[in-house]
């Protein structure tokens, strides 16, 4: 019998949860051309990856390898952390992240209003 494990299906991806125990969710990128109109298309895809170390995080870029069906959504197993980020847990990633930073895009250029002062309120009885 060989060492060696038969060649499987790689894709690569970003974290996108890694809340349950042994388990992450992974969002693949795709890039293809549409067959008719040539216009490059991206499509998103998630999956759900065995993780037995508890080693990704969310926002780390990992390579996950087909392999037999551990569970009733899972199909692949975590092959290796490509690239750790510095997101951390409480960081969005992917559509949120790019919301966030155009909401603080919005915040830095609009103008800021500057708080008008209250006339001094005159005192009852006599002023001096």
């Amino acid at each position: 019998m060989t060492a060696t494990r038969n060649s499987r299906r790689t894709l690569q991806g970003v974290v996108t949860a890694n809340a349950a125990s042994k388990t992450i969710t992974v969002v693949v990128e795709r890039t293809f051309r549409h067959t008719r109109y040539g216009k490059f298309v991206r499509r998103q895809k998630k999956y759900v990856v065995h993780d037995e170390a508890d080693k990704a995080q969310i926002g780390d870029s990992v390579e996950i390898v087909a392999t037999r069906p551990i569970s009733k959504h899972k199909r692949w197993r975590l092959g290796s952390v490509l690239d750790s980020s510095d997101f951390g847990a409480s960081q969005p990633v992917g559509a949120e992240l790019a919301e966030k930073t155009a909401l603080e895009t919005l915040e830095v250029t609009a103008p800021k209003k500057v708080a008008e002062e209250a006339p001094p309120e005159a005192t009852e009885g006599g002023e001096e």
